[in-house]
């Protein structure tokens, strides 16, 4: 019998609408937040057959039949696993292919990186418990020892060394360690531990496996948040922090969405067990489904300040654009949940739950506490940015209902504001970035490098991304690795980097004046929008580049070779089905 990766049928059991995968079979009818129907598998005139959305399971409270969407069509269609795997991948469009000796290799590395984190995740736990400094920082935070131990709560010592040694103890390859972003390799060559003198938070999956990991500097080391890097099983804009403890305590069905781990606790020590944060990243549309699956209610509670103003803002965005109803918590003065909570009970913040304002009324009073509304010009400006604001929501019913009840709360003509909206538009184009330099209009070199010289924020979330990335341009090279180092010396005035571009390409004036003054369209975005934009351009064009590698490949290949066409075939099929989901389905 033909075995498949353990990885695509997970993907075809999570991916497939039980419910409307079974209606074709039962008359379902919702009950609660569940279906109900007449039992399929045996004679009933009661309905004792339920199907769970959430779960994606099926049980017969009459017969006793239940499982999942593979098992409900082996059944129902008196197939066995492997058909009914094939028919449920044909439908969603999942390609598949037997599980082969690389799957196998790459299912035990996986395997093995998941244990090394856990056991990493239990060494900085035990840290913790030895640690003076640690227990005291934590007693600062009121953090009692049970919500400590619910959440995994570790300690990395402040040495360069520590994990390094508990590694080799436990015979972990040290190269594993690495790929995971636990320890790092200096210039010289000499590995160190990647996170020092910092409280640990371990990040768990919804299997309860650690992922990852998210560490608050305890001392003088910046940044103060420091998560773990990308890899092979650690994403961060597809996973949320806590999100594996509010599926276990979330019978009401609610979500409150923070900006870090430690406003999730603040809220969990209060009784309030289901807030989840984003890792590090600007809340990304993954996350926003992530939400919307595991809620039925859904509010932001974002820090009150001007950053955090701007991440609702743009998390307002996300949700609104897969027509989410999320509700806004505001807390007036206080800074964030954990602040809030000094002063105030669980009933006041219920309250304010209760009174939560919704993405148009927190949208229009932002708009009104920039604008001037009393002035017509300003009037004007409020309008444009507002309509500006929802011209990507996908539904255009809910774009008409904001539009008239902005008409009647400014007092403006609804033909007036329906006349300005421009409707779905795309903010950007397919390098999001727009290029200053037409020499170079077709490269993203120059954005990274004008991007890393604007905004050291941008230069230090990117550089990790960029130690392999093969910069095409030969003078952007060489001016990266100058930015690098005026970065890692600590230099403050830029006009030294400035000075070194100019020597090093003094012959070409142009270019270094455009990448140094030129800065119009640069400033646009946040710099988490930048890095992620950005990563996703390099992606598409590495993909590409790939493609090509295959196609060539496969026209040297047509008269017989070592690698086989079939193979090929499905290499190139896997690349292009990653392509159209960036969004680039235009290749021949």
């Amino acid at each position: 019998m033909a075995r498949f990766d353990n990885s695509v049928i997970e993907r075809i059991r999570e991916e497939t609408d039980i419910v409307e995968l079974i209606s074709q079979y039962v008359q379902l009818r919702q009950a609660g937040r569940n279906y109900q129907g007449l039992c399929p598998f045996h004679s009933e005139k009661t309905p004792s057959f339920s199907v769970s959305e959430d779960k994606k399971i099926f049980k017969c409270f009459g017969c006793g039949e239940s499982g999942d969407a593979i098992s409900f069509l082996m059944k129902i269609e008196s197939c066995d696993f492997l058909t009914a795997v094939q028919i449920l991948a044909k439908r969603l469009g999942i390609l598949l292919r037997e599980e082969t000796e690389e799957d196998k290799i790459r299912k035990e590395r996986r395997e093995n990186l998941y244990k090394l984190n856990r056991e990493v995740a239990l060494f900085f736990m035990e840290n913790l418990r030895k640690s003076k400094k640690a227990i005291d920082y934590i007693k600062k935070r009121e953090i009692p020892g049970k919500i400590a131990n619910q959440f995994g709560l570790g300690y990395a010592n402040d040495s360069y060394d520590k994990l390094i040694n508990f590694l080799n103890k436990k015979s972990f390859p040290l190269d594993l360690a690495e790929s995971l972003g636990l320890i790092a390799t200096s210039k010289k060559g000499n590995k160190y531990d990647y996170f020092r003198d910092r409280l640990m938070f371990p990040i768990i999956d919804t299997k309860g496996r650690v992922i990852g990991f998210g560490g608050r500097s305890l001392g003088d080391n910046e940044p103060k948040y420091l998560n773990s890097k990308e890899n092979e099983i650690f994403h961060k804009g597809e996973n949320l922090y806590s999100l594996n403890l509010v599926r276990k305590n979330n019978n009401d069905r609610k979500i409150i969405l923070v900006e870090g781990y430690m406003d999730v606790i603040a809220l969990f020590k209060k009784g309030i067990k289901y807030g989840v944060a984003s890792l590090g990243t600007a809340l990304t549309e993954r996350q926003a489904r992530l939400i919307s699956k595991n809620a039925d209610d859904i509010y932001i509670c974002f820090d009150t300040d001007s950053s955090g103003i701007k991440a609702t803002m743009r998390a307002l965005d996300i949700f609104s654009n897969d027509s989410i109803e999320v509700g806004i918590i505001s807390l007036g003065k206080y800074k964030d949940p954990d602040d809030y909570f000094h002063d105030n009970s669980l009933e006041d913040f219920k309250l304010l739950m209760d009174n939560a304002k919704t993405s148009y009324e927190f949208r229009l009073d932002y708009l009104k506490s920039k604008y001037d509304i009393e002035k017509p010009e300003e009037k004007i400006k409020l309008v444009k940015e507002f309509l500006h604001d929802i011209a990507n929501y996908k539904n255009p019913i809910e774009r008409e209902v904001y539009q008239r009840k902005l008409s009647e709360d400014l007092n403006v003509a609804y033909e007036t504001i329906k006349s300005n909206d421009v409707g779905p538009i795309r903010r950007y184009d397919k390098r999001f970035i727009i290029s200053t330099s037409s020499e170079i209009k077709d490269s993203i070199d120059f954005e990274l490098l004008k991007l890393s010289i604007i905004d050291r924020e941008f230069f230090e979330k990117m550089h990790p991304f960029l130690e392999s990335y093969d910069f095409k341009d030969d003078r952007c090279k060489d001016i990266y690795a100058n930015i690098v180092k005026f970065y890692e010396e600590k230099l403050d005035d830029k006009n030294l980097l400035y000075k070194d571009i100019i020597e090093i390409h003094s012959s070409d004036k142009n270019f270094s004046k455009n990448l140094i003054y030129n800065n119009k369209g640069f400033l646009s975005l946040e710099p988490e929008e930048m890095f992620e934009s950005i990563k996703k351009v390099i992606e598409i064009r590495r993909l590409r580049e790939k493609r090509e590698g295959i196609l060539l490949k496969m026209s040297e290949n047509q008269d017989g070779g070592n690698v086989s066409l079939n193979d090929l075939f499905l290499e190139l099929d896997e690349i292009n089905q990653k392509l159209i989901a960036f969004g680039e389905g235009d290749f021949d």
